[in-house]
């Protein structure tokens, strides 16, 4: 499993429209668009962690790092557990 240590994501609000978009960027006109045809959205940052092995693939999202890993253990485990019939 191939991690990389970074820094924690800075706090964040989950209300999409208090999030600031940086010169440029598409996601609030985007948002704009889904909502106007009854989408409602909503943005949030979380952990993504990804584990391969010998042809075999996990990928968890989670609103924090220890939640993260805490679940790729879950499913490591799952596929190291014997199978029953």
């Amino acid at each position: 499993m191939y991690v990389r240590e970074t820094a924690p994501p800075a706090p964040s609000t989950d209300d999409l429209d208090a999030l600031v978009a940086e010169p440029g960027a598409v996601w609030p006109e985007i948002a704009r668009e889904l909502e106007a045809r009854g989408w409602q959205v909503r943005a949030r940052r979380v952990w993504a962690l990804e584990a391969h092995r010998e042809g075999e693939c996990e990928e968890v999202l989670a609103v924090s790092r220890d939640q993260a890993y805490e679940r790729l253990r879950e499913l490591a485990r799952a596929h190291d557990a014997p199978h029953v019939p």
